[in-house]
């Protein structure tokens, strides 16, 4: 119940019946983000991607859990890998690099995460995804009335992570 005007403030938010997301939330948002970006720069300048899979299948183990988001909107399962070389002309599969340190706090930065806002990027811009279509994103968010929820995403927020997609065809 609103009392006076200083009942509007909570936690140094604004928090009353309101889509706008708490202070604590904005935080955590703009921490994952700040550190998704700047590791998702750095995968980016290795061999790492993230292969699609089209399945009916939701419980697919064609890759490695760790990184596994389906979306059953586009049935289709996504998997992050890097490519590790070992000598001329030989290497192997393997998780991204820093994965397991990004899981824990302060972090909380998933696999499926990866998996699933370079799967959004990809859906919106493929191996262009500009400035002005994560703007368009941002624009859609606030147009959504709620629906659409970047503060609760996090790191699965669009664009946070932008490896490249291989569409590896239909698996069922």
């Amino acid at each position: 119940m609103v009392r006076n005007n200083s009942d509007y403030l909570r936690g140094g938010a604004y928090e009353v019946d309101t889509l706008l997301p708490g202070r604590s939330m904005i935080g955590q948002f703009y921490a994952s983000q700040l550190v998704g970006r700047a590791v998702n720069l750095q995968w980016r300048r290795q061999k790492a991607w993230v292969t699609k899979v089209t399945t009916v299948n939701a419980l697919d183990v064609s890759g490695p859990n760790q990184t596994k988001y389906y979306d059953p909107q586009d049935q289709s399962v996504y998997y992050a890998y890097r490519y590790v070389e070992e000598g001329r002309s030989k290497g192997h599969l393997d998780k991204l690099w820093g994965l397991d340190e990004l899981s824990y706090e302060p972090y909380s930065i998933l696999g499926p995460d990866v998996s699933k806002s370079s799967a959004r990027a990809w859906k919106i811009g493929a191996f262009n995804f500009t400035n002005a279509m994560a703007m368009k994103a941002i624009q859609d968010f606030v147009a959504s009335n709620g629906t659409s929820t970047p503060s609760k995403d996090g790191a699965r927020w669009t664009k946070t992570f932008t490896l490249p997609i291989y569409d590896m065809g239909a698996h069922n």
